[in-house]
């Protein structure tokens, strides 16, 4: 009996170290699985960063290009604006002074109709 109950103490101490060996090896496991998650995470993070970065780099290049034409544009039109005014005003002038010849050239319808014609086209 005594021999049963050494074989059962040793036995039941094998199986505790077992037990401990196994309990060490998953607790192991579970610290180096929560290490690679972390750096994964980590890895994930910095790669959200930098692409962040980037986006908000090419974001900027477009709109300062964007402002750029724009601008550019918005003083061609106002160039274009500028002439037209121009134009309209010397048109202006060109009638007011046709109308001045055509005033002036009046009198003179009555006694030279051919000539008048002539000066006022």
């Amino acid at each position: 009996m005594d021999e049963s109950r050494g074989t059962a103490q040793r036995v039941a101490v094998e199986t505790s170290r077992r037990m401990r060996e196994t309990a060490s090896d998953a607790s192991r496991r579970m610290q180096d699985s929560a290490q690679e998650a972390t750096k994964m995470v980590t890895k994930l993070a910095d790669r959200g960063a930098q692409t962040t970065a980037a986006l908000t780099e090419a974001n900027q290049r477009v709109l300062n290009e964007f402002m750029g034409l724009s601008m550019e544009t918005w003083q061609e039109t106002t160039r274009i604006f500028t002439r037209m005014w121009q134009s309209a005003l010397e048109v202006m002038g060109e009638g007011q002074a046709a109308a001045l010849r055509a005033q002036t050239a009046w009198p003179e319808m009555f006694n030279d109709p051919m000539r008048w014609y002539q000066s006022v086209c």
